[in-house]
């Protein structure tokens, strides 16, 4: 590993320098795209061929920091180190797959992703704006799906599994030091390096529910980690998520019970019957006073009025998704921004208007094949039940805060994809697998 940070902090100067050079001489990002980036494409495989999961930890640690750093657009594509590097290593698992080279083992949750790939595909070629529909499905579907695909084949090992979630953690930790920074000098609201507000806390969010379900805080380095994730999650003023951390022990301990599927079902089900509800009587939410320039002070947390208000607001963003899935309730529209809104602010809505009813059913199955199949192992495995509490808290923000945009559909897709990978492992280990056999998982793979 130490091998695998020297080689890639050589590469980082190297490209910075062969960056500034192209800005001198005046480069656009057209021609950015076609002399400088297949250079430094090419120079960042070779590091790959060292340390291949070393590479995709140091590429995981890369999301806080891809939206704002060495990022640019290309037509409808939007392209930075992790979107690159998550791509590269799932091409790789693809081509070893079909030469039959690696041992990555197709499970329901592919079969799912798959034809949730192939249903956002079909409404995005049909939706009334193709070029919008198909920016939204590259970092909605693309981008997560990559993520899910390079976890789930390169993570071989125990080793490789808290490695990984280690290298998520830690980014987190200094991308909260930097949001923390930001609000002592600004006293509002943090939002940086592009990542929107509900980017950050997502993070940081996902950061202390990865510490809490692996028992890290009880290490005081771990301790003062968790410390510093959770002051960046209160300047990001989250409302949603401070509450929901309230309720995360004791959502935790339905996991450890072995009781994942029906919660995730009682979730779906209730949030769904809420949703509806809201949508149709709004008018119980309706605030006495709100005032949007406070949206981000304190008052954003301390005020009824400003609670009051988003659902309110919400409510008939709810209601106007569901009348577009009324008109297209097989496949959906695609993918698709509101005149007001980068989302309707709801996954049952978000599902539903983007992708019709089937769609809808091909999200739920997924979530719940996928807890079904952990719900046993997470009794005994912290990292395995700690990933699925990440994925259950994603999913009950979501409820106001929508599914569909920003790093949520990443983060989620990466912690299924930690689990495949896990539970495949465990799986060979329970059943007296020799170490020959778990030397195959990594079959194929170069590494140091």
């Amino acid at each position: 590993m130490k091998k695998t940070l020297l080689i890639y902090g050589v590469y980082a100067v190297f490209a910075a320098l062969l960056v500034g050079m192209g800005l001198e001489m005046g480069v656009n990002q057209r021609e950015f795209a076609i002399y400088i980036l297949p250079i430094l494409l090419i120079l960042a495989l070779l590091p790959m061929a060292v340390d291949v999961v070393g590479s995709l930890c140091l590429v995981i640690a890369w999301l806080p920091f891809s939206r704002g750093v060495a990022q640019f657009e290309l037509g409808v594509i939007t392209l930075n180190p992790y979107i690159v590097g998550m791509t590269v290593f799932a091409i790789i698992i693809v081509v070893q797959s079909i030469f039959k080279k690696n041992s990555y083992s197709v499970s329901k949750t592919d079969f799912y992703i798959f034809l949730i790939t192939v249903i956002y595909f079909i409404s995005t070629v049909f939706s009334d704006d193709v070029i919008e529909s198909g920016y939204l499905a590259f970092h909605a579907i693309f981008v997560p799906v990559v993520t899910y695909v390079a976890c789930k084949g390169f993570i071989r090992t125990k080793g490789d599994s808290e490695k990984a979630t280690n290298f998520l953690i830690v980014s987190i930790a200094v991308f909260s030091c930097m949001a923390v920074a930001q609000f002592a000098v600004t006293d509002q609201r943090v939002a940086m390096l592009g990542m929107p507000f509900i980017g950050v806390s997502t993070l940081c969010t996902i950061g202390l529910l990865l510490l809490m379900g692996v028992k890290r805080w009880k290490s005081p380095m771990w301790a003062a980690i968790a410390v510093v994730i959770l002051l960046g999650l209160i300047v990001t003023f989250s409302r949603m998520y401070l509450v929901i951390l309230l309720f995360a022990p004791w959502i935790y301990s339905w996991i450890k019970k072995g009781k994942s599927s029906r919660l995730i079902s009682s979730i779906f089900l209730v949030t769904l019957i809420g949703t509806v509800v809201i949508s149709i009587n709004p008018e119980p939410f309706k605030p006495d006073r709100f005032d949007r320039s406070l949206e981000r002070s304190f008052e954003r947390i301390t005020s009824l009025d400003f609670w009051k208000g988003s659902i309110y607001g919400r409510a008939y963003s709810y209601h106007a998704g569901l009348e577009r899935f009324v008109e297209s309730p097989l496949i959906g529209h695609g993918l698709k921004k509101g005149k007001n809104n980068i989302t309707t602010h709801n996954f049952h809505v978000e599902w539903l208007e983007y992708s019709g009813l089937l769609g809808y059913i091909l999200w739920v199955l997924l979530f719940y094949n996928h807890f079904r199949m952990m719900e046993g192992v997470a009794r005994e495995d912290n990292y395995i039940a700690a990933n699925l509490l990440g994925v259950v808290v994603i999913l009950i923000n979501s409820v106001t805060n929508g599914f569909m945009h920003g790093v949520m559909p990443t983060v989620a897709f990466m912690l299924i994809g930690f689990n495949e990978a896990r539970f495949r492992i465990l799986k060979i280990s329970s059943r007296g697998g020799s170490a020959s056999e778990l030397k195959n998982l990594r079959r194929k793979v170069v590494t140091k």
